[in-house]
């Protein structure tokens, strides 16, 4: 796996890595035995081969750091999740039982990020919206919320996206 670390500056030594789907996804196959049985009973619940190429990256590298930082073989680390904050089922933050450290993964397209630090820690990925759904989108929004859009700095050539208005507001 190559996870690449992310020339990021964050307090309380927070690490982040960012690792490539397609380059990485032979070499997660070939790991998939260091997975634990829930891990393994996802993984075999997607329907699409990207998406579980996309979850044995993410959580093979997942596993390769923490078993690096934690100087543990991947294979033994014991991923357990806390109850879900909305309705307490089994599917809330994931966490090791007994170990101070605090992790956060997502993936997206191509894309795998990892964060690693002393103290709860959040990322978040998302693939870039089409055009056609990007215009789409600015039809159905309140006018004040497309201008506020439109007033946003521009990427060149892609059209402002609905998505940066849906990251900053409070539900």
């Amino acid at each position: 796996m190559y996870p690449v670390p992310l020339p990021v500056a964050l307090p309380g030594q927070t690490r982040v890595w960012a690792a490539s789907v397609a380059e990485n996804a032979a070499a997660a196959t070939a790991r998939r035995g260091e997975l634990d049985r829930t891990e393994s009973l996802r993984a075999d619940g997607f329907r699409q081969f990207a998406d579980v190429d996309r979850f044995l990256v993410a959580h093979v590298c997942l596993r390769d750091i923490l078993g690096t930082l934690l100087e543990t073989p991947p294979a033994r680390l014991i991923v357990d999740r806390e109850p879900c904050a909305a309705c307490g089922g089994p599917h809330g933050r994931p966490y090791l039982p007994g170990r101070p450290v605090h992790f956060s993964l997502a993936y997206a397209g191509d894309l795998v990020v990892v964060a690693v630090a002393p103290v709860p820690v959040g990322v978040d990925v998302a693939d870039l919206p089409s055009h056609a759904l990007v215009q789409a989108s600015m039809a159905g929004l309140h006018e004040d919320e497309r201008d506020e859009l439109l007033a946003l700095p521009r990427t060149p050539g892609r059209p402002p996206s609905p998505a940066a208005g849906r990251a900053r507001r409070p539900y």
